[in-house]
């Protein structure tokens, strides 16, 4: 029995040492292979030996641009608030004192209660013929009716001012009630043509002492030639009247709400104008008053 044992702790033994053995050589064989791999790689790391790669294609971008003449780009002004509008003054064209001589015969040719669809159109194209320009002191009621005259006015260079909304006399109102028809009138011919009136001629000539202090933003125009052409309808008597009382200064009153009127206009004007005359707006003929007593 220990004989047996003996032997078998023999072959046992003799089995270990043979797979130490071929467990050595596999050792052996893997350093031979991890030796080889390294030299490989020093040689192929050498610079002589150094593998290069063959390079990425370039990609050019070419942008066509048309030729043109334009300047070059000037730099964005800064941007700046523009003001908001404000009304134009009811009369065209603006003064200038270089424009009316002092020394020079100077006569306002001025119109109430109008507009008429008819006759005042009838009447801008007698004062555009004769190259004139009048006052045309518009009722409320009848600019409401006919805005597009008010424009056609304004575009012509004449001077709009307020005769009240209804004709109402301004010494038998309440001040309550003269304003409603001056502020009515105002904003109706500032809607119609975008013009502030500054001049208002009251109807009937007539008004309270106090209207002119109570409105100081207003100038109240009366005349000082009236045909009075509204009543008589005589075309030849308008005419030799107007002419007979014409005076530096002066300012004529006729109505474009009146047929026979219309026929009086260029009759006037080429007479006064063959006199020396020269027509302007009711705020001109007072801003040269004003420099002639400066």
């Amino acid at each position: 029995m220990g004989e047996r044992r003996r032997i078998v702790w023999i072959m046992l033994v003799h089995q270990v040492e043979k797979r130490n053995i071929v467990l050595l050589l596999c050792l052996v064989a893997l350093l031979c292979l991890c030796a080889a791999c390294t030299l490989q790689d020093a040689q192929t790391d050498r610079p002589g030996d150094a593998v290069v790669s063959d390079p990425p294609p370039v990609v050019s971008i070419v942008i066509h641009t048309e030729p043109t003449d334009l300047p070059p780009a000037q730099p964005l002004p800064t941007p700046t608030e523009t003001p908001a509008p404000s009304p134009t003054p009811g009369f065209l064209p603006a003064f200038s004192a270089a424009d009316y001589p002092l020394n020079g015969k100077y006569i306002a040719l001025t119109f109430d209660d109008g507009p008429h669809d008819k006759y005042t159109r009838a009447i801008l194209e007698i004062l555009a013929e004769n190259n004139v320009v009048a006052t045309f002191f518009v009722s409320g009621r009848r600019a409401e009716q006919w805005p597009e005259i008010l424009k056609e006015m304004v575009a012509a260079g004449h001077e709009i001012g307020n005769h009240t909304y209804s004709h109402k006399g301004l010494a038998k109102i309440s001040t309550a009630q003269a304003r409603e028809q001056l502020e009515r009138t105002n904003a109706i011919i500032l809607a119609a043509c975008g013009v502030e009136a500054k001049l208002v001629r009251p109807p009937y000539g007539q008004m309270k002492k106090s209207i002119p202090e109570t409105f100081p933003e207003y100038t109240f125009v009366l005349w000082t030639i009236d045909p009075r052409d509204w009543e008589t309808k005589d075309t030849k008597g308008t005419i030799h009247h107007v002419l007979k009382k014409a005076k530096d200064g002066g300012i004529i009153l006729l109505h474009d709400i009146k047929k026979a009127t219309v026929g009086t206009v260029d009759p006037i004007v080429k007479g006064l104008l063959a006199e020396g005359y020269t027509f302007v707006t009711v705020s001109t003929l007072l801003a040269i008053q004003e420099l002639r007593e400066a």
